[in-house]
Order: structure tokens, then C-alpha cells, then sequence
């Protein structure tokens, strides 16, 4: 992964943010480990931010990536819904 992508991840936990119904990211919530899954996926994949993330006022269209667009192959498998241990399982290669 590579390391500007390290730093964006590390600083989500307690970042304020602009979100109806959220004025911050909490440590271990669902919100900041989607956001810092956006991060990793965009740095180590080649999507660009815009794909993956909505801009204030933005409307979602197929052009954009959602999560049921995400699948991975684990241990030869393809997973839809990896658990934690599953995607921690995973080697480079």
C-alpha cells in the first residue's frame, strides 16, 4: 500500500467531518472503517477518489462504484461479503 495512503487511512479516526447526522468520524465505527476501505481501495487499486466517494450534492449514477460492485477471490473463492478474518487472510499475489 503505498504510504501516502497509510497516512490518509490513520488520520480518519476522530477526523470532523461534513455528514447529515455525523459531525466526526468515531475510532472503530462503521463510517470510519468504510471510509478508510474507500481509501485502500482507490490508492491500491487505481480508482480515482471520484469513484468512489460522493462530493456534497453529488447524485450516485452507474458510473460510480458501490459496494455491491466489489468482489474478491480469497483462497481461490470468489467472497461478495468477506468477513475480517477472510480479508485479513489475504497475501499479495
Amino acid at each position: 500500500m503505498p504510504g501516502m495512503v497509510r497516512v490518509l487511512i490513520r488520520a480518519v479516526d476522530g477526523r470532523p467531518i461534513n455528514l447529515r447526522g455525523f459531525a466526526f468520524a468515531s475510532n472503530g465505527s462503521w463510517l470510519a472503517r468504510n471510509i478508510k476501505g474507500a481509501l485502500a481501495l482507490s490508492g491500491c487499486s487505481g480508482f480515482r477518489l471520484a469513484e468512489v466517494a460522493l462530493v456534497d450534492g453529488a447524485t450516485f449514477t452507474a458510473m460510480k462504484i458501490s459496494r455491491a460492485s466489489l468482489f474478491f477471490f480469497i483462497n481461490g473463492a470468489v467472497k461478495r461479503n468477506p468477513n475480517a478474518s477472510e480479508l485479513m487472510s489475504m497475501r499479495r499475489g
